[in-house]
């Protein structure tokens, strides 16, 4: 991963590799808040990762490695017992980010920025080049797509297209790829109120969508099965239930609620909730408590 924003100091970098190291402390302003998102979705890829960093206005990239197989042996452990991250120390960009930064940033340098370097992969859930970039662009398209407004991201050379799972966005991927288009239904704006009953603490965003029974077929008087379906069909099948949305960010598809479990034919009725940062503890305190049937 390369992100050419602001970067970090050493110090930051060294607290960005520990599970809640954060320097938001209760910011509602960003997606970032509680500080389990850079290493936990790292480890999840890899058994080692690296973040090289070097913060705009100049100085040079300083690097801190983590390596669960290491620590697991004791190389991160003080005489006390307790696990410690090193400081980090001045780096060099491997060659590789070297020769991709050459070629596609500007001036053929990375000034400033964050690299992320996974390595020892053990859950990459595909193993060909063009099936990974596939993926990624698929999963990245849906996750980021409100937020690709404002910011540009590319995967393996190719920029990625945003993708709306309700396909009512005009201009996003698959909206027009034949003669079907998806039907927006009224959205809904629900006002959340603090536990006082009064004061409106934060409002959520509903979105709907009906799609049209051959939405996912290439031939239309075919049922959208094997060769048959076209690119939309496996959007619509991995996110069939409601999509959970928190500040623009795709969080999770809920396929199973007290009410209602979604099956195949489901998946022609789309449900989207986006909810603020302001309302995180309301909607977690709302998820551990017993559901009731109304």
């Amino acid at each position: 991963m390369i992100d050419d924003g602001h970067g970090m100091d050493p110090d930051m970098i060294r607290l960005s590799v520990m599970w809640g190291g954060k320097q938001r402390e209760n910011d509602r302003n960003g997606m970032g808040r509680y500080g389990y998102g850079e290493p936990s979705a790292a480890i999840s890829q890899g058994r080692r990762f690296t973040v090289y960093s070097c913060p705009r206005g100049g100085g040079e990239f300083h690097a801190v490695t983590v390596d669960v197989d290491a620590i697991s042996e004791g190389k991160y452990t003080d005489d006390t017992g307790e696990i410690v991250i090193p400081e980090a120390k001045s780096a060099k960009l491997p060659k590789f980010v070297q020769d991709h930064t050459t070629a596609q940033f500007p001036g053929g340098k990375l000034e400033h920025g964050t690299v992320v370097v996974i390595e020892n992969l053990d859950k990459v859930s595909h193993s060909l080049v063009n099936g990974l970039r596939n993926h990624l662009l698929e999963f990245f398209g849906v996750t980021y797509h409100k937020l690709l407004r404002n910011a540009q991201l590319v995967v393996d050379d190719t920029v990625l297209e945003p993708i709306d799972p309700l396909f009512i966005t005009p201009g996003f991927r698959f909206y027009d790829i034949d003669a079907d288009r998806a039907q927006a239904l009224d959205p809904v704006r629900i006002e959340v109120k603090g536990e006082d009953g009064k004061e409106v603490k934060g409002v959520m965003e509903v979105r709907f969508s009906y799609l049209p029974a051959t939405f996912g077929s290439i031939d239309k008087k075919k049922r959208a099965e094997g060769k048959n379906q076209n690119p939309r069909f496996h959007v619509m099948k991995e996110h069939n239930g409601i999509l959970f949305y928190r500040m623009g960010r795709f969080l999770d598809c809920v396929r199973h609620t007290p009410l209602h479990t979604f099956l195949t034919n489901d998946r022609y009725f789309k449900i989207e909730v986006d909810s603020p940062v302001v309302l995180d503890e309301l909607l977690r305190g709302a998820s551990e408590q017993p559901a009731r049937r109304r």
